[in-house]
């Protein structure tokens, strides 16, 4: 009887019919529950029917009859992921590789990693996975966003194209193609991206956000004072840079009468912002700003939030006509490296302007 229920199961499967197979390995686990390969194929058709909790339950089951199987671990890893469970689908990659070296683990491993931000090790992993197959479009994304974060920015590029070739009207894929290609400083590529992603949502923030930094970058600070103005409102408790960016557009276009700026600081809820902001209005002292940044105790952070106050610092001192200051700023904002944060790009491009 269970070898007639496989086969009816198989012929099920090879007409599409995903629900026919899973109630086939219902019966077939009904008749005998210690049939693991049951388990496997009824979590293979439930995770392709949506169904990844129950999907997930069967590899528990199936785990718990032969707990020795590299490729069941490599399924409950994808699922785990997918499901946000993180850590255990890290535990199940590391402990499907402890079985067999599958490439298609590495590449979970890798896609983790690289989403815990642990981008050296991460590579490891994703340029083998990609490597053993070029078409891991998963993996070969993940490893895009570690090489940008690790500031290999062309590698990064050519990753996101080669994803972007194979999907492109998937969002996120567009939008970390405008991303990179930002950071090259390569502005009429970043607003063709962001173009694209306007299609999917004309009213999308971000997007509206990523159009204001590109225009202000250029130095079209009317456009960027538009695009800016958008979002502002709804979105700058959650980010001050935004406020902080629109006014040096405010500034930089010569508006008259205050920078909305003034108006703004007080309802910055961000520690880190509302200071960054405050030193714009001059509310409080560069120096003081600088310390601020340096009393955080993340080196990582700290870093960063140097990037940030040194350029915002620059930026002011560029301002006010100081150009020999304002660009020593800027230049110590690249030479923290933080090459994530939007104001490293900012201060590049601000440098490859004239003087």
């Amino acid at each position: 009887m269970v070898d007639r229920l496989f086969q009816e199961a198989e012929d099920l499967d090879r007409k599409g019919d995903r629900a026919g197979v899973e109630a086939r390995m219902t019966e077939v686990i009904a008749v005998m529950p210690s049939e693991a390969d049951a388990y496997y194929n009824r979590a293979l058709v439930r995770s392709g029917l949506g169904k990844l909790a129950e999907a997930e339950s069967d590899l528990d089951v199936y785990l718990s009859i032969k707990p020795s199987t590299a490729m069941v671990f490599d399924l409950r890893a994808r699922l785990r992921m997918h499901r946000g469970n993180l850590a255990g689908a890290l535990a199940d990659a590391n402990q499907g590789l402890n079985l067999e070296d599958r490439p298609g683990l590495r590449g979970i491993r890798g896609q983790l990693l690289a989403a815990m931000e642990d981008h050296e090790e991460a590579l490891k992993d994703l340029e083998i996975a990609v490597a053993a197959n070029e078409e891991d479009d998963d993996s070969r994304f993940s490893r895009g966003a570690s090489y940008l974060y690790l500031g290999r920015a062309q590698e990064a590029r050519a990753d996101f194209e080669k994803v972007a070739e194979r999907h492109p009207e998937t969002w996120n894929v567009i939008y970390a193609l405008s991303n990179v290609r930002f950071r090259l400083l390569d502005f009429p590529g970043t607003f063709e991206a962001l173009e694209r992603l306007r299609k999917f949502d004309q009213s999308d923030a971000l997007v509206s956000v990523r159009l204001g930094y590109c225009h202000f970058a250029v130095g079209d600070n009317d456009r960027a004072i538009e695009a800016l103005q958008q979002v502002l409102d709804p979105g700058l408790e959650k980010s001050p840079w935004t406020a902080a960016l629109l006014h040096l557009a405010w500034l930089r276009a010569k508006r008259p009468g205050e920078s909305p700026l003034a108006g703004l600081v007080e309802r910055i809820e961000d520690p880190w912002g509302k200071a960054v902001c405050q030193m714009l209005l001059k509310q409080i002292g560069e120096d003081e700003l600088v310390e601020e940044a340096q009393a955080e105790k993340d080196p990582k952070k700290q870093r960063g939030r140097l990037c940030e106050a040194y350029y915002y610092i620059g930026a002011s001192r560029l301002l006010a006509g100081d150009k020999i200051a304002g660009r020593a700023m800027l230049s110590q904002a690249i030479e923290t490296n933080s090459f994530i944060y939007m104001e490293y790009t900012l201060a590049k491009a601000d440098l490859a302007r004239k003087p």
